[in-house]
């Protein structure tokens, strides 16, 4: 194939986050999709799928499930959904174009730090 099958990147923030991130589309594991997203923050974490939130009040650890009225909705589905809605009925996309620009300019950062070999600032 000429095409990249994993990629992983790391990405600072000027506020100080970061953010880790892989991903494939052709990784030998033995689950047929696997797709989860960790947030790790100074107060709480939490994760998706699970809708789970861990952090620590008062010296206990916490934790605690989200519950949505219809948890049987497939969050990719849900928006996909709802830019297919905005598009029928003329509204502003879900998710503005600057947005996605900025995701854009991610991307072609880790790119080009993969080609020069070296970090490159956004």
């Amino acid at each position: 194939m000429n095409v990249e099958d994993f990629a992983a990147g790391f990405v600072r923030f000027d506020n100080g986050a970061a953010l880790s991130l892989e991903c494939s589309w052709l990784l030998n594991i033995k689950e047929r999709e696997y797709q989860r997203i960790v947030l790790c923050g100074t107060e709480a974490g939490a994760e998706w799928p699970e809708l789970a939130v861990y952090g620590e009040t008062a010296g206990s650890l916490t934790d605690a499930k989200l519950a949505f009225p219809d948890d049987r909705v497939d969050g990719h589905h849900t928006e996909l959904l709802e830019f297919a809605l905005a598009v029928m009925k003329g509204d502003p996309s879900p998710v503005p174009p600057e947005e996605s620009l900025i995701v854009l300019r991610i991307l072609d950062g880790l790119y080009r730090s993969y080609e020069t070999g070296r970090e490159v600032e956004v």
